[in-house]
């Protein structure tokens, strides 16, 4: 049900980014930068033929304890010349 809902999201941003001339050609143009304009005639039915093992397989490949970083938050103390801000 999750890759059917990130389908049709995918699949309705590139309705609304399809919804004018400047909006088409705006996303041609973003292809065509990164050497791909041959891709955005087919997306759709690219975005319609990922599995659930395909995004298996990336998440595997991609996601590794040599491809993360963990970061620390270590607020500041509260000072007089540093007051803490109210939210």
């Amino acid at each position: 049900a999750e890759l059917q809902r990130a389908q049709a999201q995918l699949h309705a941003r590139l309705i609304f980014d399809a919804d004018s001339i400047t909006n088409i050609a705006h996303q041609i143009g973003f292809f065509e930068t990164i050497g791909a304009a041959h891709v955005f005639n087919g997306l759709s039915s690219r975005i319609a033929a990922v599995t659930l093992d395909d995004v298996a397989a990336v998440a595997a490949s991609m996601l590794t304890d040599t491809n993360r970083t963990t970061g620390w938050f270590v607020p500041l103390p509260v000072t007089p010349d540093l007051p803490a801000r109210a939210s």
